[in-house]
């Protein structure tokens, strides 16, 4: 959410009403927040919708909200605009009154048992855990889950608040502390202004800080002073340097460059990234709405969800009691159902970081009722509630620890919209999940077609470890993983009949073609986890990374169809688009999209207007120690996009063993300053890629 008020007096007017201006925000940017509601009798089969009511407030209309219930029906509130990934059959409504009976009594009685409010989690969190699940324990310690949104405290801030400081953007950046806090404070122009440091995001690849404005020249009730924000620096942990924080402002290119001297330009991120990033209680966490956009889309059964009630009971304070029904039902359901947004994270949180009740849920009758030897009462893995009416087969299918609710935990943070492949992968990371369910390997019809699992994210992930800085397990360990499900491949002749590689080679490793390294991380280029074929049409007839040019980056793109028709008995090229199976290409995509249908691939792509193309030929070039690219490599690092020069910048450096930020470089230099160091360097880093080639020889 951007809050940008273009004056003083418009931002008193905005927070004038912080219920009012929440409400605002989220409805009038609907793509990002999610707010644009139906308000009708949910998609229950066994009720009728209730008509809804006429006339209703203009401003509802102008919303897209349209209100129903009433006149003695049960009244609830479904978020349309947004389609479950399962179908029409699952989703979430949201009561007001009681949910219809004709819905309660088709849903699994779980009776009064209870793991989604506050109360139900245990008062010491994780190191209740300890005491019976020590190994798992320890391995949580050193999880970047841990540290994701934790207080801003010596013992988590790594950046370095020394009484540094950074010239960025025309002003002054400064990093310090005052008696005992960490500050970042920005100056430009004559204006300074001092954020206090509340909260870190992150502890592995990068640090990035939430705060407000203590100090500057902006009012009391000015956003930047009462909402807590990510601030536009963070620390880049390995490279020990401040660094621009990137995806929360604009796009991140040379023409919206996020300005951190402008203070009305701002992300709230509680409203946003909080509800993902701590340990809520579901409860609490389905109502946010970063939680209720999640579930709507994910959630894999049929939930009905009587909020009022559980309000009332956990929130009492909160709970906005609807007046007038006849024409503003609509927006008083809303209302009540925004009041969980008013919370700041850290007093709602039952604790900062993402701890083990993120996943297991409210535990406290877990540890009532177990000792380190047994446990008479297990945790469940779904949501249980005497006001939460969920559809399944049994109890023990609804909160067991099977795959779906194994999956259904996953989904409830790394899903999300973010920018796209042509194949609709998503190009940079956290949306690991919603990547790998539109794969063929967690379609649960394909799986039980073929007497198989569907693949759930604990078949490769251990949930309790973390990843590191690098993917840990060798290619052998991935690959069994894969045949584990695919045992044909066992049989080398079989693999290298499918492959056409080696079976010991890199080209024989399943995840090199079906999961290869094409989307933005951190500080790498990382694997997709959208599992897809090589003969993929879309990405191939759109000029995007596939996988064969990904390792034959010299090769161009006919040698790679040629191949792909020849290997896996493709139908010749028609004048037509992509099937979903990869096996038809449009000759006319193809002469539109390919300007050198002989030149080699990688350069095509580095010459790409689509800037996460650019970015995966530019890692795999440089990471393939590709010297014969030097020139084209050294161009990137005046690219439009600051995530493309930051990792070409990183990349340069290992491959041609060169610091060039000793060298005056550095990627967020504005670009006159950036294309002037880049034509002083040229010459000279094309020698070194030179000698590199030679030594290489």
């Amino acid at each position: 959410m951007s809050i940008r008020p273009d004056s003083d007096k418009e931002a008193k007017d905005a927070f004038a009403d912080k219920r009012a201006a929440l409400a605002i925000l989220i409805l009038g940017l609907a793509g990002l927040a999610g707010a644009f509601y139906y308000v009708t009798r949910p998609p229950e089969r066994e009720a009728a919708a209730p008509a809804p009511s006429p006339g209703g407030d203009a401003y509802l209309q102008e919303a897209g909200v349209r209100a129903s219930g009433g006149a003695g029906q049960p009244r609830g509130i479904t978020e349309t605009h947004i389609p479950n990934f399962w179908g029409e059959d699952s989703g979430v409504t949201y009561w007001w009154d009681d949910a219809p009976e004709k819905v309660t009594a088709s849903r699994v009685d779980t009776g009064s048992e209870s793991n989604i409010r506050p109360v139900d989690y245990s008062e010491a969190g994780a190191e209740s855990c300890k005491r019976c699940h020590e190994e798992k324990y320890n391995d949580w310690l050193t999880h970047s889950h841990r540290l994701m949104n934790v207080m801003a405290t010596p013992e988590n801030v790594v950046g370095d608040f020394s009484g540094v400081s950074l010239d960025y953007l025309g002003g002054k950046a400064e990093f310090f502390t005052d008696k005992g806090q960490f500050r970042m404070a920005f100056a430009k122009n004559g204006i300074r202004r001092v954020y206090s440091i509340e909260r870190t995001i992150g502890s592995r690849f990068t640090q990035y800080y939430v705060g407000r404005m203590i100090d500057g020249p902006d009012p009391e009730d000015a956003p930047c002073r009462n909402v807590a924000h990510v601030l536009a620096l963070g620390w880049w942990i390995d490279k020990r340097e401040w660094i621009p924080a990137v995806h929360v402002q604009g796009d991140d290119t040379d023409h919206d460059v996020w300005d951190p001297y402008d203070a009305n330009d701002l992300t709230s991120y509680d409203l946003h990234c909080g509800s993902c990033h701590v340990t809520l209680s579901v409860g609490d966490w389905m109502l946010r709405s970063g939680g209720r956009k999640r579930i709507t889309e994910y959630v894999p059964r049929p939930v009905s969800f009587q909020f009022s009630e559980y309000l009332a009971e956990s929130h009492p304070t909160l709970v906005r009691k609807p007046g007038d029904w006849s024409e503003t039902s609509g927006m008083a359901i809303l209302d009540a159902l925004e009041s969980m947004n008013d919370i700041d994270i850290p007093e709602q949180a039952v604790q900062m970081g993402i701890a083990c009740e993120a996943c297991h849920n409210g535990c406290k009758e877990h540890l009532a009722n177990s000792t380190t030897e047994k446990s008479t009462k297990l945790p469940s893995f779904f949501p249980e509630s005497p006001h939460v009416h969920s559809k399944g087969t049994d109890v023990e299918s609804l909160r067991g620890r099977n795959d779906i609710n194994a999956n259904f935990v996953c989904s409830k943070c790394h899903v999300g919209r973010r920018p796209e492949f042509a194949n609709g992968g998503h190009t940079w990371n956290s949306t690991e999940f919603a990547d790998a369910v539109r794969g063929a390997c967690y379609d649960r019809k394909k799986a039980d077609a073929h007497s198989m699992k569907a693949l759930t994210c604990i078949h490769c992930h251990d949930p309790h470890a973390g990843t590191g800085k690098k993917w840990a397990r060798t290619p052998a360990q991935d690959n069994e993983s894969c045949i584990s499900c695919h045992e044909q491949y066992r049989d080398r002749a079989t693999l290298q009949a499918h492959t056409h590689h080696a079976p010991e080679g890199s080209g024989s490793d399943c995840m090199n073609c079906h999961m290869p390294k094409i989307t933005e991380g951190l500080q790498d280029v990382v694997r997709s986890h959208r599992i897809f074929n090589p003969t993929d049409a879309r990405m191939l007839e759109a000029n995007q990374p596939n996988a064969c040019n990904l390792c034959h980056l010299d090769k161009p793109i006919d040698w790679t169809l040629g191949h792909l028709k020849e290997w896996y008995n493709l139908r010749e090229t028609l004048e037509v688009g992509g099937d979903d199976r990869g096996e038809v290409y449009s000759e006319t995509a193809l002469a539109s999209n390919y300007p050198d249908r002989q030149g080699p691939v990688g350069l095509g792509w580095l010459k790409s207007p689509h800037a996460p193309t650019r970015l995966a030929a530019m890692e795999a070039l440089a990471k393939s120690d590709s010297f014969w690219a030097a020139p084209e490599l050294v161009d990137m690092l005046k690219d439009a996009h600051i995530m493309n020069r930051q990792l070409t910048q990183k990349n340069l450096d290992e491959m041609l063993d060169v610091t060039l930020k000793e060298k005056g470089f550095q990627f967020y230099l504005e670009p006159p300053e950036r294309n002037a160091a880049v034509a002083r360097l040229r010459e000279e880093l094309l020698e070194m890629a030179k000698k590199k080639a030679a030594d290489k020889r």
